[in-house]
């Protein structure tokens, strides 16, 4: 809903000339392009989407995050850092979270001015799938939590980027993220575990870099 919502917001224009000169076509008028799409011709759609990558969800949104984190990590190695430490992922476990149990009683309480008892598992899943926005938001800043005040201290991860995504099978909404380190491990020992020759028996043996 969001995604056509910001579709019939944008409005997107090719130039003759431009489409001319990049694409190597012609003009085209208006009933023409209409024929071409009652006789499923996608060509002109799919050219079109290559102008929407503001499109949260889209290919071409994606292609243009793929090309933010890809900075990321070469800004971070020309800084003299290393590639990404550690890759996670996180579940929202929903029905378990007791903080989020109570921020749904208070929201309903506050919008519907009605107490529901979120004890009964029936209508613990209605408000769930009715408030899927509050849910999100607060796995949200979970994860902000999860990477500032634990990733960072415990694991010394300085700089961090996730994805968000939806799936039935894994919760309500989940995300899979890289972080780095400020003392490039575990590459650094890594590296010296090969320099030194180590089988992987004796790798297995060297102190971690978790301490």
């Amino acid at each position: 809903m969001i995604i056509r919502k910001q579709t019939l917001e944008k409005f997107i224009y090719c130039s003759t000339n431009a489409r001319r000169t990049t694409l190597g076509e012609p003009h085209i008028s208006i009933s023409e392009l209409k024929e071409k799409i009652e006789k499923g011709d996608e060509s002109i759609c799919k050219k079109i989407l290559n102008f929407s990558d503001t499109l949260s969800g889209s290919s071409q949104y994606w292609s243009r995050r793929y090309k933010e984190v890809r900075s990321l990590e070469e800004y971070l190695i020309n800084e003299g850092k290393c590639l990404s430490s550690i890759f996670c992922t996180g579940s929202c476990v929903e029905f378990h979270f007791k903080p989020l149990r109570r921020l749904l009683e208070l929201y309903v309480k506050l919008t519907g001015d009605k107490h529901i008892d979120l004890d009964n598992h029936n209508n613990l899943y209605a408000c769930l799938q009715e408030n899927s926005h509050i849910v999100a938001s607060f796995f949200d800043k979970r994860t902000t939590s999860y990477f500032e005040n634990g990733m960072g201290p415990v694991f010394g991860v300085s700089a961090y980027w996730y994805r968000q995504a939806f799936a039935k099978s894994r919760g309500m909404i989940h995300w899979h993220g890289r972080s780095w380190r400020e003392d490039k491990e575990p590459h650094k020992l890594l590296h010296d575990c090969v320099v030194q020759g180590l089988s992987e028996t004796e790798c297995a043996q060297v102190p971690s870099y978790l301490g």
